[in-house]
């Protein structure tokens, strides 16, 4: 009988655990989208026209730059459009952003290239670029080797010597939107779109941009119209220098959002 109390005693304890409960184990959240480890180059290694595995010259009729003075890109053509493509940047979201140093006045018409498709020079891609003899800041659309700015992508500003340009596109077709930052003498590098507080320029279709804090100043146009490059993924980024003058850069900075 003893025996037959401490059975039925065991049994009692253990039907909850032979029932129907069921025991579920949660699987680890998905990691949260963010920014990605910036690809940056300083440019600081010795005087060569060779950049270094990390980046391919695009230029019709073969190569254009070097590095000077262990510290600077310099293009050393005025002949039509110059892009270096960092290759670490392949496979890219559409949501990206650039920042480079101006180094001196000369440098005209220079400045961050955006979802470029390739690394031949050809398809659809975005250049913000400064244009120092008339004092302001544009964002254009590119077919190839030629672009042309978008409505409303004049922005009245003067880069200083020293001061960076950053620059970030985001959204598709009519929702394409771009921020523009001067950010002065303050390095951008290893920091994040979001540390670097309210745009001062953006480019919007409605004028109006959402995808962005609030700007001091937007501009109306379509960034998206035509056959321009949306890259979901599988785009670069890099630099472009347009038709006139010879750019000198320092402390290139890409980075995008996955």
């Amino acid at each position: 009988m003893k025996r037959l109390l401490v059975t039925l005693a065991l049994l009692a304890l253990l039907l909850p655990c032979l029932g129907g409960n069921t025991l579920v184990i949660r699987r680890g959240a998905a990691p949260a989208a963010a920014w990605q480890t910036p690809v940056t180059d300083d440019f600081n290694r010795s005087s060569s026209t060779d950049l270094g595995a990390d980046w391919t010259e695009v230029l019709p009729g073969g190569a254009c730059c070097e590095i000077v003075s262990d510290a600077q890109l310099n293009n050393t053509t005025d002949t039509g459009e110059v892009v270096w493509d960092a290759e670490g940047a392949t496979g890219i979201s559409a949501k990206q952003c650039v920042c480079v140093q101006k180094l001196a006045d000369n440098s005209e018409y220079c400045g961050p290239k955006l979802r470029i498709p390739n690394l031949s020079g050809t398809g659809n891609s975005y250049a913000v670029r400064w244009q120092t003899s008339s004092s302001n800041v544009v964002v254009r659309e590119c077919v190839g080797t030629s672009c042309n700015t978008l409505s409303g992508g004049t922005w009245a500003n003067d880069i200083d010597i020293n001061d960076y340009l950053c620059a970030c596109v985001d959204g598709t077709q009519a929702d394409t939107e771009f921020a523009v930052w001067d950010r002065g003498t303050s390095d951008p590098t290893g920091e994040d779109p979001t540390d670097w507080g309210t745009p001062d320029y953006c480019v919007c279709e409605s004028g109006s941009c959402s995808l962005w804090a609030s700007c001091d100043a937007t501009g109306s146009g379509e960034p998206g119209s035509g056959n321009y490059q949306d890259c979901g993924s599988g785009c670069y980024l890099g630099l472009y220098s347009g038709a006139s003058g010879v750019c000198e850069y320092d402390n290139f900075s890409g980075i995008w959002y996955e």
